[in-house]
């Protein structure tokens, strides 16, 4: 997942789209009806499926996959990045998977 930051939002209701500076350079174009929750997955954050209550605003913090749009790069799905770092932190605190060991008997 990469993140950014929302550089760019309009809320109308006919519009609802906006524009992200990516962090490491460049800007990437995204819808709000792309916009999902994330949770925490097994081993790794991932995206829900279930769309967003609230809307971003310029300044905002998100996190998000790069797909190909109708007219070219564009940020979907995309989530809030403090969901993402808090589904980040609760994977870390997971106690470590225990390693078993199978051990072959034989007899004599």
């Amino acid at each position: 997942m990469e993140t950014g930051i929302v550089k760019f939002f309009d809320s109308r209701d006919n519009k609802r789209f906006g524009f992200v500076t990516v962090d490491g350079g460049g800007e990437i174009f995204f819808h709000f009806n792309d916009g999902e929750n994330i949770e925490v997955g097994k081993s790794e954050p991932k995206f829900s499926g279930g769309k967003l209550k609230s809307e971003p605003k310029k300044g905002d913090r998100i996190a998000f996959e790069r797909n190909s749009g109708y007219k070219g790069p564009k940020a979907a799905p995309w989530g809030f990045a403090d969901d993402y770092e808090r589904a980040k932190q609760e994977i870390a605190a997971r106690p470590a998977p225990a390693t078993y060991r199978v051990l072959k008997q034989t007899t004599v």
